[in-house]
C-alpha cells in the first residue's frame, strides 16, 4: 500500500508552526538525547513507543522546518537504485553512473534485465566525493593565500 505522505508537500498551518517551534526547541536543546519515548492513547489503552536515534533526528528536523513555516516533503528510496535513480541522487547523467560502474567506483547488482546499485554504496560514494571536493577547495584556498591571491573574508559594515 502506497503512503499518502510520500512525495506530498506538507505546509504547516500557523497553529502547527507554533507547536512545532516549541517541540523542536525542546528536542534540540537536549543534544545528549539518545532515547525518546512517545506516549499515546488508543482504544486498547495507553501505549509507549521507543524511537530510534535516526527517527529522533528526522523528527527534530521536520519540527524545526515546520517551526520556521517551511513546507516539508518526504521521499523514500528503495535499498537498490536503478541507474537513472542513482544519477538523480548524484545530480549527474546515467552515462556518468555507468562510467563509475565500469571504473569500479560503484558496485552493481545485475540481473538479465536490469542493473541496480545498492543505496548505501551510492550514498557512501556521494559522501566520499563531497569530502574530496571540500578537501580540494581548502587546498586551493590555502595555496591562494600563500601566493597572496586570496584575502580571507572580513566584516564590512557596508555589506549586510
Amino acid at each position: 500500500m502506497q503512503s499518502t505522505i510520500q512525495n506530498t508537500i506538507h505546509v504547516p498551518c500557523p497553529e502547527d508552526t507554533v507547536l512545532a517551534k516549541q517541540a523542536a526547541s525542546q528536542l534540540v536543546t537536549k543534544s545528549d538525547l539518545r532515547e525518546l519515548y512517545i506516549s499515546f492513547q488508543t482504544e486498547q489503552g495507553d501505549q509507549e513507543l521507543k524511537l530510534p536515534v535516526i527517527a529522533i533526528e528526522l523528527l527534530t528536523e521536520i519540527l524545526r522546518m515546520f517551526g520556521q513555516g517551511q513546507a516539508v516533503q518526504l521521499r523514500y528510496h528503495p535499498p537498490r537504485m536503478s541507474l537513472g535513480a542513482a544519477a538523480n541522487i548524484l545530480n549527474t547523467t546515467q552515462g556518468f553512473v555507468e562510467k563509475l560502474i565500469e571504473q569500479g567506483e560503484l558496485p552493481v547488482i545485475s540481473s538479465e534485465t536490469i542493473r541496480l546499485i545498492p543505496l548505501q554504496d551510492l550514498l557512501d560514494y556521494q559522501r566520499q566525493f563531497k569530502q574530496k571536493q571540500f578537501d580540494a577547495m581548502n587546498e586551493l584556498t590555502a595555496l591562494s593565500e600563500e601566493m597572496g591571491l586570496y584575502d580571507p573574508p572580513f566584516d564590512n559594515p557596508m555589506i549586510k
